[in-house]
């Protein structure tokens, strides 16, 4: 497909000297599906999964040409090697459009925009963001449109950053992540030893979310600054059917689910227990973060 190669690269968090952080592909897995529906072709590059080194990273980006990439960057902390791709990708074509995402640049903007191999940074959520972005790539180039991007304007080096102001208000309209590009034999087999969330008890995990936002303030917490005071919420139905998805296509015998505030809405958590009472699943299950004051006995039994 001409200007529809789009490719996706986890970056190599062992780079420059850091502890090495393996994540749960879990949003490039649902913008792949995303993007599929909107008939691009979209490839993976997982630097970090191989432990690729630079000259891999470029012969690989070489191999697939692509007319896109997006790098989703973690923390302020892994900075250094998603820039560092980005180079790289440069270094092979200059014309590929480059675009960054995750919450690196939601929380530090200002730092992010400082890179010069950068073409377009997405802050907040990019379920909406990037479609629209590469609308306007290949449209009119209103990128004054697009909320929450950082663009640079004809002419100038520095970049024009919107606002973020909306939010994604009906989650349900997306379809469930597509993992067919993933390793998912070493995603789902793989303990994280630097955080008790991810220290599993059996194996494959999988790994979904039900709900995004935080109507809490905690000091130590950075949830709604990311995405936002309002909590969104999945269907049931819609999460039941990415659970079927993870037992029956690849076999999970625990599920991770990393909401902030998934007791927020009682009855949508409530009829999510008793769907997988019903289906009788052989799956343990977790969540990240509880807020225990919402807790009740209905709920614990």
């Amino acid at each position: 497909m001409e200007n529809k190669k789009f490719v996706f690269i986890i970056a190599n968090t062992s780079w420059f000297g850091k502890r090495y952080w393996q994540s749960f592909p879990y949003t490039m897995a649902l913008l792949t599906a995303i993007l599929k529906k909107d008939g691009y072709d979209v490839s993976l590059i997982d630097a970090n999964l191989e432990n690729l080194n630079e000259e891999e990273v470029k012969s690989r980006v070489t191999a697939l040409n692509p007319n896109f990439v997006l790098i989703s960057g973690m923390t302020l902390e892994y900075k250094e090697c998603v820039h560092k791709t980005f180079e790289i990708v440069k270094g092979v074509n200059k014309d590929i459009i480059n675009i960054l995402g995750g919450i690196y640049p939601t929380l530090s903007i200002h730092v992010a925009a400082l890179d010069s191999n950068i073409d377009f940074i997405i802050r907040s959520e990019g379920e909406e963001r990037l479609p629209a972005l590469l609308k306007e790539i290949d449209g009119n180039k209103e990128y004054h449109k697009v909320d929450g991007l950082a663009y640079r304007k004809e002419g100038e080096s520095e970049f024009t950053v919107n606002p973020v102001v909306d939010r994604v208000k009906d989650p349900d309209k997306f379809p469930l992540p597509d993992y067919k590009n993933f390793n998912m034999n070493n995603y789902l087999n793989f303990g994280q030893k630097y955080t008790q969330n991810f220290q599993f008890r059996r194996y494959p995990v999988g790994q979904t979310i039900v709900s995004k936002g935080c109507s809490y303030r905690c000091t130590f917490c950075s949830s709604a600054r990311i995405y936002g005071d309002d909590v969104v919420f999945r269907s049931p139905k819609h999460v039941l059917a990415e659970i079927d998805m993870l037992v029956k296509d690849y076999g999970i015998k625990e599920l991770i689910i990393v909401d902030d505030n998934i007791l927020l809405n009682r009855k949508c958590f409530l009829e999510i227990l008793q769907g997988l009472i019903d289906r009788k699943y052989d799956l343990q299950w977790k969540n990240n973060n509880m807020a225990i004051w919402l807790m009740d006995d209905e709920i614990i039994e």
